[in-house]
C-alpha cells in the first residue's frame, strides 16, 4: 500500500512540476517575442541581414 501512494505522490508532483517548467518557458519565450519586437534596428542590420 505504500508503494501505491509514493508512486501517486510522485506521479501528481511531477505533474506540478511539469506544468510549472511549461509555464516559466511561455513567460519566456513571450517576454522574448516581445523584446524582439521593440529592439532598434541598427543600419548594419538592414544593409547586412544575418550578419
Amino acid at each position: 500500500m505504500f508503494e501505491v501512494f509514493f508512486v501517486l505522490v510522485l506521479y501528481v508532483f511531477g505533474f506540478i512540476l511539469l506544468y510549472g517548467v511549461v509555464r516559466l518557458a511561455v513567460k519566456h519565450g513571450i517576454e522574448d517575442a516581445t523584446h524582439a519586437r521593440h529592439r532598434t534596428v541598427t543600419p548594419e542590420e538592414v544593409f547586412f541581414p544575418g550578419g
